[in-house]
C-alpha cells in the first residue's frame, strides 16, 4: 500500500510538473512574439499610404517587404496626423511613416535612407498644355485649385496666384476639367495615382502633370530611438531595402504606385528651401 501511495504521488507530482513546464514554455513564447511585434503609425496618403490600398500603400508595402523573413512583426495603425505625433511622445510606438525631411526633426526620429520623393507642381488642361506657365515666379494672377487644410510652402503661398479651395486633390483635378481654375497644385504620385486608378468618377476633359516640381521632398520611414532594439530595427529595415533594390521588388512597387524615387538615398535632414506640411485638421 505504501508503494502504490508513493507511486501515485510521483504520477500526480509528474503531471503537475508537465503542466508547470508546459506553462513556461508556453508563457516565454507569447513574450517572444510580444517582443518581435513593431507598431508603426501613419496616415491616410495615398498612394504612399492608405487602407484602402493593395498591402496598405507603397511605402507600407515597403516596410513590410523590407522586414520580410525576418524575426520582426511590423504592425501598423492609421491614425489622424496630430495623433500619431502624440503616440510616438508617450511611447506607444516604435516608428512612423511616411515622413518629410522636417517631420523626422518633429517626431524626433532616425531615419532609413530616403526611399521616395514628393514632387510637388501643377497639372494642367492637355488642350492647353503648350502654353500654359509652370514657373512659379511667373504665376502671378493665375486661377490655381488648392485643397483645404493643407500647408503649402512659402514659395507657393508668396507667388501671387489665385487659390480656389477644393476638399481634396480628386475635387481640385474636377475643378480643374471643368474650367473653374487655371491649375491644379498636388504632388505628381497623388495626381497619377488618381488619374490611373479604375474611379467611379469622370473629367470632364483630359488634364496631365506639366513638369517641372517646383518643390521637391525626399520621404522616410522613422524608427523611434530608445525603443527595445531600435538600432537592430533600423539596421534590418534599412538591409531589406537595399535587398529589394537589388532584386528588383523595390522597382516593381515604384511602378505599381506612380512613385518617384530620390537621386540619392541620403538621410540629408536640411529642410531649407520649400517645405510642404500636410496639415491634417482632424479631431483626436
Amino acid at each position: 500500500m505504501p508503494i502504490l501511495l508513493f507511486c501515485d504521488r510521483v504520477k500526480v507530482f509528474t503531471r503537475r510538473w508537465r503542466r508547470g513546464a508546459l506553462a513556461v514554455i508556453l508563457g516565454c513564447s507569447v513574450a517572444w512574439t510580444h517582443a518581435k511585434e513593431v507598431t508603426f503609425v501613419t496616415l491616410e496618403y495615398p498612394p504612399f499610404a492608405s487602407e484602402s490600398m493593395a498591402g496598405g500603400g507603397g511605402v507600407i508595402r515597403l516596410l513590410r517587404g523590407a522586414l520580410e523573413g525576418s524575426d520582426w512583426q511590423p504592425k501598423v495603425v492609421f491614425l489622424p496626423w496630430a495623433r500619431a505625433r502624440i503616440e510616438v511622445a508617450a511611447g506607444h510606438a516604435d516608428g512612423v511613416l511616411p515622413l518629410w525631411p522636417q517631420e523626422v526633426i518633429d517626431f524626433g526620429v532616425t531615419p532609413t535612407q530616403a526611399v521616395f520623393e514628393s514632387k510637388l507642381g501643377f497639372y494642367v488642361r492637355r488642350s492647353e498644355y503648350p502654353q500654359r506657365e509652370v514657373a512659379i515666379d511667373r504665376m502671378q494672377g493665375q486661377s490655381v485649385c488648392t485643397v483645404r487644410a493643407y500647408g503649402y510652402p512659402p514659395i507657393f503661398v508668396d507667388s501671387g496666384v489665385k487659390r480656389d479651395e477644393a476638399g481634396d486633390d480628386e475635387a481640385s483635378l474636377k475643378k480643374l476639367a471643368a474650367r473653374r481654375c487655371d491649375y491644379a497644385v498636388m504632388e505628381r504620385s497623388v495626381g497619377e495615382y488618381l488619374l490611373s486608378r479604375k474611379k467611379p468618377w469622370r473629367l470632364d476633359a483630359p488634364v496631365q502633370w506639366k513638369g517641372p516640381a517646383f518643390a521637391t521632398l525626399p520621404l522616410y520611414i522613422g524608427v523611434v530611438p530608445g525603443r527595445p532594439d531600435s538600432a537592430r530595427l533600423l539596421s534590418d529595415i534599412e538591409a531589406g531595402i537595399s535587398r529589394m533594390k537589388k532584386d528588383r521588388r523595390f522597382k516593381v512597387q515604384v511602378d505599381e504606385f506612380f512613385l518617384d524615387v530620390p537621386d540619392g538615398a541620403t538621410n540629408n535632414l536640411d529642410a531649407s528651401g520649400a517645405l510642404v506640411r500636410r496639415v491634417l485638421l482632424l479631431v483626436l
